[in-house]
């Protein structure tokens, strides 16, 4: 995996927690997803160094659990999703970045959801229209890991746990994040 060696103009290393242990690839995504969604974004850590986003960028596996987060580095992603274990790649990097964005509206929440996704290409996107400030996660998983092209969003079931539930349509999706969050969606 390339670490990254040339930080987009519109990226800085200041804005993450491990930026050395980030892989070029999603840099490089982040950095045309800024540029041509021209909204601010917010990584990891504000210019002050402020942490935003606790593991929003890089972290170290504990391979206890069977959960094979791009976000890991040390693992090969695609075997260990296939074989569902941890399969080691000491050399492997974070391959995936949450960020949150400032919305006037659902309705422009939406429309840059569509706008990131088609950004993302065969890489994973998450929505998540609960977190403090509404959210994505963009990872670049690649077009031979098991999930490629992985579209959902996420919600808080009846008991507060987090559930993931895939997109298979976009007007579906809205409709769906409409009834759930109504008047709730934070913007």
């Amino acid at each position: 995996m390339p670490k990254v060696t040339e930080w987009p103009k519109n990226i800085s290393e200041h804005e993450f927690q491990f930026p050395k242990q980030i892989d070029q690839s999603i840099i490089d995504l982040a950095g045309t997803i800024r540029r041509l969604i021209n909204k601010p974004m917010w990584f990891t850590k504000s210019a002050s160094g402020q942490v935003f986003h606790p593991d929003g960028d890089a972290r170290f596996p504990d391979h206890e659990t069977k959960h094979f987060s791009l976000h890991h580095v040390g693992i090969d992603h695609t075997a260990s999703k296939k074989n569902n274990t941890y399969v080691d790649s000491p050399n492997s990097l974070c391959r995936a970045l949450d960020f949150h964005m400032n919305f006037s509206s659902q309705d422009e929440y939406f429309d840059v959801s569509i706008n990131i996704s088609g950004l993302v290409g065969s890489g994973g996107f998450g929505m998540y229209p609960n977190w403090q400030n509404p959210g994505f996660h963009i990872d670049t998983r690649g077009r031979m890991h098991p999930n490629t092209g992985a579209r959902w969003y996420a919600k808080y079931n009846d008991d507060g746990k987090q559930e993931y539930l895939g997109v298979h349509s976009w007007m579906l999706t809205f409709d769906n994040m409409r009834r759930d969050y109504g008047e709730t969606f934070n913007v």
